[in-house]
C-alpha cells in the first residue's frame, strides 16, 4: 500500500494565492502535524510506503524560480501520476483554505478515481458535515491523527473493520457517521520525530515568510519544533482543542535539547520556533527547559508561535527565556475590560499583571521586542469595551499590537453562542471559510457594536499604535523600524503610513538612496491609491492634534 501525505495550498483561493506571491512573500512554516503523522506510520506500519508532498512551499518555490503559474496544479498532477498513491490523506489546518483544500481532492480524484481521500486536521474535524458534501472526500480523522490514521490504515488492509475504529467520520446515504475517542499520545517522546525526509527545510525561509526574520536577520534558516501538545485553558474563542485536546502533554527536556541538536548540525538552523499552543501553560517545565538550554550552550536563537499567557509567567521564566536566546515575547492579553475577560473565560488579573510583565522584560533586557495580541468585536462587547482594551494598549507601549477581530471558529464556544443568538444569521447559516483568518474584519450580525464601527475603530487603533509613533521610532532603534516596516510592504506594498516609517528609518540609518526610493513609491501610492489617502489624512491629523 502506498501512502501520500499532502500539505495543501494555503490561501483562499489560487488567485489570492498567485497575487500574493507576486507582490510580497507569503507564510511558510513545515507541516509538522502530517510529519509526526508520516513519522508514526513509518515506526508502527512498517510496510507501507509513505511519503509527504508539500504542495504550499513547492508551489512558492515554483512561482519564483520559473514564475510560471500553469505549473501548480501541474507538479501535483505529476507526482501523483508517477507515485500513484493508494490512500491520499489532506491536510485541512484551516477554515481559511477549505476552497484549494476541495480543489486538491477534486485534482486527485482526477487522475485517480479509486484513490482513497482522507481529511484531517482542524476544518475536517470541526466541519466534517460540510467536508463530507464532497464526494471526493471519503473519510475524516478527526481529532489527533497518529493513533487513529494508523488503525484506519490497518482497516485498509483489511485487519481491522470500519466499526473498529475509534476516530473516523464518512457517509451511510445521507447520514455521517461520526465519532471520536481514539486515544492521545500520551508520552510524546513516543512521536520520536517529526519526519522530514520530504520536507526542504532550508527552503521555509528563502522562499516564504517567516516571522524570525523580522527580529533578528535576512536569510535565516528557520525549523519548527513541538515540545508540548494541548493548552489547559478553556479561552470560549479558541477551537484548538477539537485536536489536541485540552489536556497538556510535554517530551522530556533531554528530547527537545536533542531535536534542537539534531536540527543544527542537518540542517544548519539558526532559529527554532516552538509550535506550541501556549506557551507559559506549565512554566516550571519550561523554565527547566531554558536552563538546559543555557546549561549545554546551544547557541540558538527562538521564538514561541503561541502566546504566553500573561497571568502565568514570572521574573524567572522571564529572564531564562531572555539567556536562553529568545528573539521576542508574544503576550495574549486578549482585552483590557474586565467584562470581557471574564465572559471568554481569561482571568481579570491579566489587566494587574501585564504591565509588570513587560517593565520585567524592559528591565532584563530592553532591546527583546514585545509583541500585544488583542482581540475585539465579540458579540456581546459594547462600546466601553473596545475604549478600554484600546486605552490598555496605548499604556502597555508594546513595540507591536496586533487588534485582532474575533472570528467565530467552528468549534469553540463561541460559535455556537454566536449560531444560538443570531449573530450568524446568512442565509445558507454558514460562515465564510476565506474570512476566518481575516482578523481585520467581522463576520457577525445583530451585535451591540455595528461591525461597520468596529472594523473601523480597531483599524484606526492599529495605525495610531503602530504606525503614527510606534515605539522603535520613538527610541531611536532605527534598524528594528526598518526590519518592521519592510515587513509590512512585504504584506502589503501599498502600505503608505510603513513607506512613510520606513523612508524615516532609513534616512535615520544614512542610507539615502534607498530612502529615496521610498519617497518615490509614497509619491506614487498618493496619487494612485484613495484608501491609502484616507489613511494618510488620520496620520496627517494625529501628528496635528
Amino acid at each position: 500500500m502506498k501512502v501520500l501525505l499532502i500539505n495543501p495550498i494555503c490561501a483562499e483561493s489560487i488567485d489570492v494565492f498567485l497575487k500574493q506571491a507576486e507582490t510580497s512573500r507569503v507564510n511558510a512554516d513545515e507541516p509538522l502535524g502530517i510529519a509526526y503523522i508520516s513519522s508514526w506510520i513509518k515506526k508502527k506500519l512498517p510496510e507501507l510506503e509513505i511519503k509527504i508532498f508539500d504542495h504550499h512551499i513547492l508551489s512558492l518555490k515554483l512561482l519564483a524560480d520559473i514564475k510560471n503559474k500553469n505549473d501548480i496544479w501541474r507538479e501535483l498532477e505529476s507526482f501523483l501520476l508517477d507515485y500513484l498513491p493508494d490512500v491520499v490523506g489532506i491536510s485541512g489546518l484551516y477554515h481559511m483554505n477549505s476552497r484549494i483544500f476541495h480543489q486538491t481532492a477534486q485534482v486527485i480524484k482526477n487522475i485517480s478515481p479509486q484513490t482513497v481521500i482522507v481529511a484531517g486536521g482542524i476544518y475536517p474535524t470541526t466541519s466534517a458535515n460540510e467536508v463530507l458534501t464532497d464526494m471526493n472526500i471519503d473519510y475524516i480523522i478527526p481529532g489527533e491523527g497518529e493513533i487513529a490514521f494508523e488503525e484506519f490504515l490497518e482497516f485498509r488492509q483489511g485487519r481491522l473493520d470500519l466499526e473498529d475504529l475509534k476516530s473516523i467520520a464518512y457517509r451511510v446515504g445521507e447520514k455521517i457517521v461520526f465519532k471520536k475517542s481514539a486515544p492521545i499520545i500520551m508520552n510524546l517522546d513516543d512521536l520520536g520525530y517529526p519526519d522530514r525526509t520530504d520536507l526542504p527545510i532550508g527552503e521555509y525561509s528563502i522562499y516564504g515568510r517567516n516571522v524570525s526574520e523580522r527580529f533578528y536577520k535576512k536569510n535565516i534558516r528557520v525549523a519548527s519544533l513541538q515540545p508540548t501538545r494541548g493548552c489547559p485553558f478553556l479561552c470560549t474563542y479558541c477551537s484548538g482543542h477539537a485536536i489536541t485536546s485540552r489536556k497538556h502533554r510535554k517530551r522530556t527536556i533531554q528530547s527537545v535539547i536533542d531535536e534542537i541538536k539534531y536540527l543544527k548540525q542537518e540542517f544548519n538552523v539558526e532559529v527554532v520556533s516552538f509550535n506550541d499552543e501556549n506557551a507559559s501553560a506549565n512554566p516550571k517545565w519550561w523554565i527547566l527547559l531554558y536552563e538546559e538550554m543555557i546549561r549545554q550552550k546551544l547557541d540558538i536563537r527562538w521564538v514561541h508561535s503561541g502566546g504566553f499567557y500573561v497571568d502565568l509567567m514570572n521574573e524567572e521564566l522571564i529572564t531564562k527565556a531572555i539567556d536562553s536566546g529568545i528573539l521576542m515575547f508574544n503576550l495574549a492579553i486578549e482585552s483590557g475590560s474586565k467584562r470581557i475577560l471574564n465572559r471568554v473565560k481569561k482571568t481579570e488579573k491579566i489587566i494587574e499583571r501585564a504591565p509588570k510583565i513587560v517593565d520585567i522584560i524592559r528591565k532584563h533586557d530592553s532591546n527583546i521586542y514585545i509583541m500585544g495580541f488583542f482581540l475585539f468585536g465579540y458579540p456581546f462587547e459594547d462600546f466601553d469595551d473596545i475604549q478600554k482594551t484600546i486605552d490598555f494598549a496605548r499604556k502597555l507601549d508594546c513595540d507591536w499590537s496586533f487588534l485582532n477581530i474575533f472570528q467565530p471558529f467552528p468549534g469553540c464556544e463561541l460559535f455556537d453562542y454566536c449560531k444560538e443568538n443570531g449573530h450568524i444569521s446568512n442565509e445558507s447559516g454558514q460562515l465564510d471559510n476565506s474570512k476566518l483568518t481575516h482578523y481585520l474584519i467581522s463576520q457577525l450580525t445583530n451585535t451591540i457594536v455595528p461591525v461597520e464601527y468596529l472594523n473601523e475603530t480597531v483599524y484606526k487603533a492599529n495605525l495610531e499604535l503602530n504606525f503614527f509613533n510606534p515605539r522603535r521610532l520613538r527610541i531611536g532603534d532605527y534598524k528594528q523600524v526598518i526590519r518592521d516596516m519592510e515587513h509590512v510592504v512585504n504584506i502589503a506594498p501599498d502600505h503608505i503610513l510603513a513607506h512613510i516609517n520606513l523612508e524615516k528609518a532609513l534616512r535615520a540609518e544614512g542610507k539615502n538612496e534607498d530612502a529615496d526610493i521610498e519617497t518615490e513609491k509614497l509619491d506614487q501610492i498618493k496619487i494612485s491609491n484613495e484608501l491609502q489617502q484616507k489613511y494618510l489624512k488620520y496620520y496627517i491629523h494625529y501628528k496635528t492634534t
